[in-house]
């Protein structure tokens, strides 16, 4: 799978025409067609339906459309890291959970870049002991996690507060404020339980008395995968805010009032005292953002 696939494959979900984008690409359409059948070979998966709009795609090409923009996003990260590496050489090693860095980071991060010149960054994406683990090992400057650090070792600082809310379609026809007890009867998409955010919605429906066995779930291990299939279905999912506020502005999806259900939770910076007093601009740069609701992904 090349990167250029890619690349093209958006142009194409956007545009919904192969010849439009062969044209504006400089390349024929038949090769453009070949390459984007090599991609649904290396895939295993048919991404195109062709249609009197012209083309549409089908539901695997809508969870492949939510990847490939990560991925062509991290790619240009890449890229724009490199070239960093060309004319500075201090970098700043960032690692996170997937809730906090994918949704949370990349605005902070490009502020970052441009507030701070002479520094690089690079970001991971791993588990919370992962990310602690790296800390303490110095093989990472700055960590971010949900809710508070395991390890009395560590430096923690509050740098944003988000909540994990009920969210299905648009068109998901429900009572505009349902109970707990209601959603015993209502589909649910499920995080896997390596997510944090999972961790925690299980540990508040343990303390609200609210059975896990009553919930009817399906389990993924994205929080693309899920946004993806409620916007075909009749399901709801538990999912941080900052996850699908674009989706909600956007009139996609919707937020489930469910009656007395209320989960807050931190995502927290964690360092090392050495590692703080050698990048200080950098923990205050981030520290300067724990406020911004703005910023955001």
């Amino acid at each position: 799978m090349h990167i250029e696939s890619l690349q093209l494959f958006n142009k194409i979900a956007v545009e919904k025409s192969i010849s439009k984008v062969a044209s504006q690409s400089h390349i024929s359409q038949p090769a453009l067609s070949q390459q984007m059948h090599k991609l649904e070979e290396s895939l295993g998966a048919k991404l195109f339906e062709r249609s009197n709009k012209g083309i549409e795609l089908t539901q695997a090409g809508k969870i492949m459309q939510n990847y490939s923009i990560q991925f062509t996003q991290i790619y240009d990260n890449l890229i724009e890291d490199l070239d960093s590496l060309k004319k500075y050489n201090s970098t700043v090693n960032v690692c996170s959970v997937p809730e906090a860095g994918i949704y949370g980071l990349p605005c902070p991060l490009k502020k970052a870049k441009r507030t701070l010149p002479s520094y690089s960054f690079n970001l991971s994406l791993m588990p919370e002991l992962e990310v602690e683990d790296k800390i303490k090992q110095n093989q990472a400057d700055i960590g971010f996690i949900v809710g508070n650090t395991h390890d009395d070792s560590l430096i923690s600082k509050t740098f944003r507060i988000d909540k994990i809310v009920a969210v299905g379609s648009k068109d998901f026809r429900v009572n505009d404020k349902i109970t707990t007890k209601d959603i015993s009867n209502i589909p649910i998409l499920a995080l896997s339980e390596n997510f944090s955010i999972r961790q925690l919605f299980d540990e508040y429906i343990k303390e609200n008395d609210i059975s896990p066995n009553n919930l009817s779930s399906y389990t993924l291990n994205s929080i693309e995968s899920i946004k993806t299939l409620l916007l075909e279905g009749k399901q709801i999912a538990f999912l941080p805010y900052l996850s699908v506020r674009n989706e909600i502005n956007s009139n996609q999806l919707k937020i489930i009032e469910i009656e007395n259900f209320n989960l807050d939770y931190e995502i927290n910076m964690v360092f090392n005292k050495e590692k703080t007093n050698s990048h200080e601009n950098v923990v205050s740069h981030f520290l300067k953002f724990t406020k911004c609701l703005n910023c955001v992904a």
